[in-house]
């Protein structure tokens, strides 16, 4: 076979890259994430704002944006959950890694005073949710 005058074999079998593209590696996009959880309805204002203070700490100590959280409203549970019928639901807007929104569910899912929650990734138009 015969190489390109003034090529190596290496050029010669991997593709021309542009000055900013990496070889191989791709960056996750940051992208727009609605979370909605429902605390504990026996919990005290202090309480849930402590629950909302250390979530947007974690999402701007791992380079997110938290844009907006904050207690939506209580409302009468479908069904109980953990022996609750009634919860308070929380909504929050943030810009991050889907990395570091692995990372907001586990923390979710780990505190003892967050019934449930649900992470839903936005696209391109505000507000609407990926269908």
């Amino acid at each position: 076979m015969v190489w390109p005058a003034g090529r190596s074999l290496l050029a010669f079998l991997l593709p021309e890259r542009g000055p900013y593209q990496s070889m191989g590696r791709r960056f996750p996009p940051i992208r727009d994430y609605e979370i909605m959880f429902i605390v504990d309805p026996t919990l005290s204002d202090k309480e849930i704002e402590t629950v909302q203070q250390r979530l947007t700490e974690l999402t701007t100590a791992r380079g997110g944006e938290m844009k907006k959280i904050g207690p939506w409203q209580r409302r009468r549970l479908a069904y109980p959950i953990g022996g609750r019928r009634d919860g308070i639901y929380v909504l929050a807007e943030l810009r991050a890694n889907p990395s570091v929104v692995r990372e907001l569910e586990q923390q979710l899912k780990v505190t003892e005073s967050v019934l449930r929650h649900m992470v839903v990734r936005l696209d391109g138009e505000e507000g609407a949710p990926k269908g």
